[in-house]
């Protein structure tokens, strides 16, 4: 399984975009790239994660941290 490294966006403690940070030529255009899409967030991390898992990250405030989010939790969410 093939990993990409990532900027996740995050704003009011939740991810609110990620951008695969090799198809920018620098942090800051990445920066200003997700200011557009988002109108605004509150931080970002940066983080390598398998390339399928892009969509299923979330943020824990308590760690300051991202964590994969179970798939078939989230279609039962969706499907319920």
């Amino acid at each position: 399984m093939n990993s990409v490294e990532c900027r996740f966006y995050i704003k009011n403690n939740k991810v609110i975009t990620s951008i695969l940070k090799e198809e920018f030529p620098s942090e800051t255009s990445m920066d200003y790239a997700a200011n557009n899409i988002t109108s605004g967030y509150d931080k970002h991390i940066d983080q390598s994660v398998p390339d399928r898992d892009i969509t299923l990250m979330e943020y824990d405030p308590s760690s300051d941290s991202l964590y994969k989010l179970d798939y078939n939790s989230v279609l039962a969410e969706l499907n319920g």
